[in-house]
C-alpha cells in the first residue's frame, strides 16, 4: 500500500466500505490516465509473473530434498 493509499484508508477508519473502495478506484483512476484496462492488465500479468516464480521456488526446493 502507497502513502497516499494508507493516508486514505487512516482519514477513513470510520466510514463504510464502499466510500473506501470509491477513494481508492478514484486513486487508481488518476493514476492511470482512467484506463483501468491497462491496470488490470498489468496486474494481471504481474499475477502471472508471481506465480511463475512460486512454481519455480516450489520445483527447486523439491530438487534439493
Amino acid at each position: 500500500m502507497n502513502e497516499a493509499s494508507a493516508s486514505i484508508v487512516q482519514e477513513r477508519l470510520g466510514p463504510s466500505a464502499v466510500d473506501d473502495v470509491r477513494a481508492i478506484r478514484q486513486e487508481l483512476d488518476d493514476r492511470c490516465g482512467g484506463d483501468l484496462r491497462r491496470l488490470a492488465e498489468h496486474a494481471r500479468q504481474s499475477a502471472e509473473k508471481f506465480r511463475q516464480r512460486q512454481d519455480a521456488g516450489q520445483r527447486a526446493s523439491q530438487q534439493d530434498a
